[in-house]
């Protein structure tokens, strides 16, 4: 059953913002997209409130760091 927030995007299910995100990086079309890492992306903030500001996108989607495996979240943090 599909999320209430859920949206369908050319045939793609997109139920969040994250998810949509990564979809425009790999589809070439996400201008924020900076490079892609073993596990995530990195990625400017839309909003610079702070010059530089970027944010790590995770390819594991989890709705908490928590839910991640010790080891996936070893591996993440150490690069």
């Amino acid at each position: 059953m599909l999320d209430k927030t859920a949206k369908i995007k050319e045939g793609k299910i997109m139920s969040c913002f994250i998810c949509e995100r990564i979809e425009m990086i790999k589809d070439g079309t996400n201008p924020y997209f900076v490079t892609e890492l073993e596990t995530g992306y990195v990625v400017l903030g839309d909003y610079q409130r702070y010059k530089g500001y970027t944010c790590f996108l995770s390819k594991l989607h989890v709705t908490e760091l928590h839910f991640m495996t010790k080891e996936y979240r070893i591996n993440t943090w150490k690069k």
